[in-house]
């Protein structure tokens, strides 16, 4: 018997879309065992803007693009119905499944984004996707938003955050000059209620971050003496190569990351929003999306609005249910390299 207290079908009963932020974002619960339990990683600050940006529900089917190390993965799969992990690497991900304990409603699909047609990932598979410091690095952003609108659900919420920066200041290949160029992208793969904002860290979470963070990994890379260019995926980054001789100390480092956490916290959320602007280039860029409903709408309530409450319940009912009637009733999606099926509803 499922231990989730709604069907798939609540998720879409939000008054409030699932990208708008709650007075208390939904954070995954700490566990003592987690300092040796979780997959070695630096510290997660990029997963407090999932956290801040996106409403994780326990009834959700999630999808992550580019989970690298796992530690995302081994969080949000804990508070979620389903996760389908995808990666355009099939060494990471076979490493993954090792790195999160096997948890029994994690699937994954090795496949680049940017390349694979939108059949892949399945139609209507997902309720919510993210992607977090992935997107600079997809070389053909409209085939992967369209990917991505593709596997969502109707009413389906999309989040991604990557550095919007040009070379040297960035190692991506994707930026976008203006507000308007990445929105075009966005409303032509089939996303509408869309926000693309510049956020920042609060003064006191940066100053923490910096002094107790940057500063001894950049002595750290002067140390090693780190040649070439910055890798582009996991695989090729220096933690990975030697996560075996470091993984004692893995302990140590994932306590250290949960005090630096804390502190980082100390003035309220680690991250804000800046005032909008059309010029987006030289910022961490938030992406906030949902995916068309059949009939154009959205599957979330206005906020002003003269129906009750029950009224725009059944509204948004027969706006599922019509688009069920034309789409088929089972959710599965191709495996890109063996072309076998799997079901990302089945979580045993």
């Amino acid at each position: 018997m499922s231990t989730y207290p709604k069907s798939i079908e609540q998720s879409h009963l939000n008054v409030q879309p699932a990208h708008v932020p709650s007075k208390k974002p939904v954070r995954p619960e700490f566990h003592w065992l987690d300092v040796w339990n979780a997959p070695l990683h630096d510290l997660p600050v990029r997963d407090e803007i999932l956290y801040q940006y996106l409403k994780l529900l326990p009834s959700m089917r999630v999808l992550e693009a580019g989970p690298g190390s796992g530690i995302t993965a081994f969080n949000v799969s804990r508070m979620v119905r389903h996760m389908t992990l995808v990666d355009a690497s099939e060494k990471s991900l076979q490493q993954l499944p090792d790195r999160l304990h096997y948890p029994a409603n994690v699937r994954y699909l090795q496949c680049d984004l940017s390349l694979v047609s939108s059949e892949a990932l399945g139609r209507n598979a997902f309720d919510a996707a993210f992607a977090l410091d992935v997107f600079e690095y997809i070389k053909d952003p409209a085939q992967c938003l369209q990917n991505f609108a593709h596997a969502l659900s109707p009413g389906g919420t999309l989040l991604l955050t990557f550095p919007n920066v040009t070379p040297p200041q960035g190692d991506g290949v994707t930026h976008f000059a203006t507000h308007h160029e990445l929105e075009t992208l966005l409303l032509e793969a089939g996303f509408t209620d869309i926000e693309i904002f510049p956020i920042r860290k609060n003064p006191m979470a940066e100053f923490i971050y910096q002094v107790m963070h940057e500063w001894p990994a950049k002595l750290a890379r002067r140390l090693r003496k780190r040649q070439g260019n910055a890798p582009q995926i996991y695989d090729a980054t220096w933690a990975h190569q030697h996560d075996h001789s470091i993984a004692p100390l893995r302990p140590l480092l994932h306590l250290y990351w949960y005090l630096l956490d804390k502190m980082m916290h100390m003035q309220g959320e680690v991250f804000e929003r800046l005032p909008h602007t059309e010029n987006i280039l030289g910022h961490q860029i938030v992406v906030c999306a949902t995916r068309k409903t059949p009939n154009g709408n959205v599957l979330s309530f206005p906020k002003h609005s003269s129906q009750s409450l029950s009224d725009r319940r059944r509204s948004v009912l027969a706006d599922y249910e019509h688009f069920m009637k034309q789409t088929k009733s089972h959710r599965c999606f191709d495996n890109c390299s063996s072309g076998s099926q799997i079901n990302p509803l089945d979580a045993t």
